[in-house]
């Protein structure tokens, strides 16, 4: 089962017929992390700060299989390009655009607490994106 989500870039407004968006999960780190670094921007980071504020907090411990957080590896498809990719999710001071994908950007902060079998579509410059994660794993 895959959800079909529109949600917003922070270049991009949301579409008049967005739905629902995925339910998403953070871990209490990665929270923590996220707002420690939507502090320090200089460039508001609409997108994600609006995936924070509608993130339920894991109360415990999660599988580092179960979720997308910063530091994860995850297996996804790119709908655009029909391509499966393998990406780690970091923070922007690692971030190299192509293997090393940032928390800020609009695929990082469309892939943060999505569990494997999710999709979500989402906006890049005001081009419609969609991705299905299938794996996702955090080695400590």
């Amino acid at each position: 089962m895959s959800n079909h989500n529109h949600i917003s870039g922070s270049r991009d407004s949301f579409p008049p017929n967005a739905v629902q968006r995925p339910a998403i999960v953070l871990t209490p780190v990665d929270r923590d992390a996220v707002l420690k670094l939507l502090r320090e921007l200089s460039e508001p980071a609409t997108f994600l700060r609006e995936e924070l504020e509608r993130a339920d907090i894991a109360s415990g411990d999660i599988s580092p299989n179960a979720l997308v957080s910063i530091g994860s590896t995850v297996k996804f498809i790119d709908h655009s390009t029909m391509n499966i990719k393998i990406a780690k999710l970091v923070l922007p001071c690692d971030a190299n655009g192509t293997d090393l994908i940032s928390i800020t950007g609009a695929l990082g902060s469309a892939l943060i607490g999505l569990g494997p079998g999710q999709t979500i579509t989402w906006y890049e410059d005001q081009i419609e994106r969609r991705t299905t994660v299938l794996e996702t794993n955090r080695t400590p």
